[in-house]
């Protein structure tokens, strides 16, 4: 371990207890009076840790350290039962010496604001936090630590002062003429110290108020808004990074006396580096304020046992040091994050615990002040009487404390003292060696009647005896309650306790006091906690609706929830209700069949018409591949626009209406003088001459050429050309000219004409029907139209009974009705 002076200090770094003083240390006044006010001793060299905690060295005075996150992640909450920080973190069982240097007896607690920017929980509440820890048992029990009597470790007298509850002066809030806006600032211990004395001099802030004892019995706590940063004295850090608080001091001219004027610093442990559980282990829906009054007792406490520390410029403990331990530091450091609470009226608040020698223990409530010592009894089983104790602890016929420690009767109540004025007119205090003699009134007339005004409670008669001043008083009002001892009377709050920001709370003597109003949406005690506004948030939609959010009424959202495919929200126009509204059109070009309508069904996207199929939502067409009606030659239509092929004929065939037919040669001859022509497709021509002789040629152009004459005799004679022509040619699979003659005077001629193109030819075929009569009756005979090509009809007339010849000349193919024609002729001849 590192020896004890050097860990001293540290201690004095880390937790409590500083001062600005000039002087050396001593528990004398300098000579001098420094100016007002002066400034800070030089700072002590910087500190060491214990070897044993690398992490965070044992704290002991000055300072409420920053507890690291190996700390909170080992211990989020306090030490167990029976537990002390100092012990916890390596040191030794905790003892306070007392090393000679003063004390505050009689607190006053001026609460200071360094700004208007500190948060409302803390400029709120730290007033009425004040008035309850100064006249709490936590705060009584402190007594044990005063000095009455006591020598220092050094072997010097000490202060003799005692330490009796406190007061409360008011709360007061600066302008200061260093960070006084809400841009992020650093002020140090010294700028600090300057500003409050500079305040305190412009009548911004109270005088400091010396007690009976001669000492600053004013005690300056200071607030600071989160967004100043404050460098500690002698090295000990910075705010929300080494510290959460620490107390300390500087000397100013008060009616010529340079007195030791206390303060404490508390930075903002609501939010930021401070917050969340770095300076204090609470836990709750109040954990904030619950630390923050956490670190503000445990200065408290440190400031009244140790007022001086800051002008000890030495690393141990020494005076003018009050009450500490050169191992654990100041009587708040051995019991950090140990908490207790106290009551006040109806509210309860949280201070840390501290370090009881008499108990030794870390406790938060002790059983109160020890009695006074009676004129045979002395400490350590009672208490003697301090200035403090005048017209309280002492009353009656022994209203004074002696405070002369060269006095027989130190520290015990008196008659009189020599520097009182306690005896009856007339009277004199006397003197003396011996106890039942010395500080009595000699000569003395007591008093029947209480001084004027009094009206409760009991009076010393001046001579040892009592008079009573009046009947108790009437609730609320107690016997002293309004300030004034012995007069009846209340003192009403103003301001609401604990959290309440809304609402009312009695003031504690009859009436009521106003605590705030709350700011839409919240109400007061809205979020379940009376007097405090809050808002309880909706947790379920209304209004039906049952997808999407909603507000929650306190600024938030709550979820409604969510639509399942294919509903979505507001799909069916309904805001914030699941819902589907179906297409009634298909997409995607579709034009047939069905298509989803998104919302489980289906629409219509038409019907094709034949010979179309619908194939994938498409109207297709979807052609045929092979010929029907057993066609085996020629083309047919695919029935999509184009054509199939069926098929080809061979040699010497044509393909007639999808058929393949064989060609055949054909002649005809007729006697007379007769001459026929025909027209046709192609061309041919005839003649007959003499004795009934006749020829004809006929050609056409085709694919294949026929040609026939036919020759007859008889006592006349004709000559007779015939030509025919087509409308055109055919090219095809054959063609056919005929020529005949007949004899007589007749004549007969055909004209027909027709084309054909390709090799197909109409699959009807006209019926060749040839009648040849005599004595000149004409015999008709058709031809046939086909599809691809057409033919004219022919009529031969013959005057001769002898049969006539029809020839029928086609272009393009050879025809069907041609074919049978000649097939009869040959029939009629055989």
């Amino acid at each position: 371990m590192i020896e004890a002076r050097s860990l001293r200090r540290v201690g004095t770094l880390l937790f409590g207890g500083l001062a600005i003083a000039g002087a050396a240390c001593s528990s004398e006044p300098s000579g001098t009076p420094p100016p007002e006010p002066s400034p800070a001793p030089a700072p002590a060299p910087a500190p060491q840790e214990l070897e044993s905690l690398p992490q965070h060295p044992v704290p002991r005075g000055l300072i409420v350290p920053i507890r690291t996150a190996e700390e909170m992640a080992a211990a989020p909450t306090a030490p167990p039962s029976g537990a002390n920080y100092c012990q916890s973190h390596g040191g030794p069982a905790p003892n306070l010496v007392y090393f000679g240097g003063q004390v505050i007896s009689d607190v006053g607690v001026v609460d200071v604001n360094w700004s208007s920017h500190v948060p409302a929980l803390i400029s709120t509440n730290m007033p009425l936090f004040w008035q309850a820890a100064v006249q709490s048992n936590w705060f009584a029990w402190l007594n044990q630590y005063q000095t009455m009597g006591l020598k220092g470790s050094d072997g010097l007298a000490g202060s003799n002062q005692g330490i009796t509850l406190g007061s409360y002066v008011g709360e007061y809030t600066l302008t200061p003429s260093r960070c006084a806006g809400t841009t992020n600032c650093k002020v140090s211990d010294a700028q600090i110290a300057t500003e409050l004395g500079n305040q305190i001099t412009a009548g911004n802030l109270p005088k400091p108020t010396l007690g009976c004892d001669g000492f600053s019995s004013t005690l300056y706590m200071i607030n600071f808004p989160s967004n100043v940063s404050i460098t500690g004295p002698a090295g000990s850090g910075t705010s929300c990074v080494q510290f959460c608080g620490y107390h300390y001091a500087f000397h100013y001219t008060l009616n010529g006396q340079s007195i030791v004027v206390p303060y404490g610093i508390l930075p903002d442990v609501t939010t930021g580096a401070c917050g969340g559980g770095a300076c204090g282990t609470n836990t709750g829906t109040n954990a904030t304020l619950e630390n923050a009054t956490g670190v503000a007792s445990h200065e408290l406490a440190e400031a009244v046992t140790d007022t001086d520390i800051a002008d000890d410029p030495s690393n141990n403990y020494a005076r003018p040091c009050a009450w500490g331990d050169n191992n654990c530091g100041e009587i708040g450091d051995i019991c950090a994050f140990q908490y207790g609470t106290i009551t006040s009226g109806t509210t309860t608040w949280t201070v840390q615990q501290l370090w009881s020698n008499t108990d030794n223990n870390c406790i938060a409530v002790g059983t109160g002040a020890p009695a006074l010592c009676t004129a045979s009894q002395s400490p350590p089983g009672c208490r003697l009487c301090s200035c403090n104790d005048n017209g309280t602890g002492c009353n009656g016929g022994t209203p004074v404390c002696e405070t002369n420690p060269s006095n027989v009767d130190f520290g015990h109540c008196e008659q009189c003292t020599a520097t009182s004025n306690t005896c009856p007119t007339g009277s004199t205090c006397t003197q003396s060696s011996s106890t039942a003699t010395d500080d009595k009134c000699s000569g003395c007339v007591p008093k029947t009647t209480c001084s004027a005004g009094a009206n409760c409670g009991t009076q010393s008669d001046g001579c040892g005896g009592m008079v009573s001043c009046g009947p108790a008083c009437t609730a609320p009002q107690t016997c002293g309650g309004g300030g004034t001892p012995n007069v009846c009377g209340c003192t009403a709050a103003t301001k609401c306790t604990g959290s309440a920001n809304c609402g009312t709370q009695p003031d504690g003597c009859g009436g009521m006091i106003n605590c705030g109003t709350c700011t839409a949406p919240q109400t007061c005690g809205g979020g379940g906690t009376p007097g405090v506004c809050g808002c309880a948030p909706a947790t379920t939609c209304t209004g039906g609706q049952n997808c999407g959010t909603q507000l929650d009424g306190c600024g938030g959202m709550v979820s409604c929830g969510t639509c399942t495919a294919p509903q979505t929200c507001g799909g069916g126009g309904m805001q914030g209700v699941c819902g589907c509204t179906p297409s009634t059109t298909c997409t995607g070009g579709q034009n047939c069949g069905t298509q989803s309508n998104g919302c489980g069904g289906t629409i219509t996207c038409g019907a094709c018409t034949a010979p179309d199929q619908c194939i994938q939502g498409m109207c297709t067409c979807i052609p045929a591949t092979t010929c029907t009606g057993g066609a085996t030659c020629g083309t047919q239509s695919n029935g999509c626009g184009g054509t199939v092929t069926c098929g080809t004929c061979g040699n010497n065939q044509t393909c007639v209406g999808n058929t393949c037919v064989n060609n055949d040669a054909g002649s005809g001859s007729s006697s007379g003088g007769s001459s026929g022509s025909s027209s046709g497709s192609g061309s041919s021509s005839g003649s007959s001459s003499g004795a009934g002789s006749s020829s004809g040629t006929g050609s056409s152009s085709g694919t294949g050429s026929s040609s026939g004459t036919g020759s007859s005799s008889g006592t006349g004679s004709s000559s007779g050309t015939g030509s025919s022509s087509g409308a055109g040619s055919s090219s095809g699979s054959g063609s056919s000219s005929s020529s005949g003659s007949s004899s007589g005077g007749s004549s007969g001629s055909s004209s027909g004409a027709g084309s054909s193109s390709g090799s197909q030819l109409d699959s009807s075929i006209g019926e060749v029907d040839a009648m040849v009569e005599g004595g000149g009756e004409a015999g008709p005979v058709s031809g046939f139209s086909g599809q691809n090509s057409g033919c004219g009809c022919r009529t031969a007339q013959a005057k001769e009974e002898a049969p006539s010849s029809t020839l029928l000349a086609f272009g393009g193919v050879g025809l069907v009705g041609a074919a049978r024609l000649r097939r009869r002729k040959k029939n009629e001849k055989n």
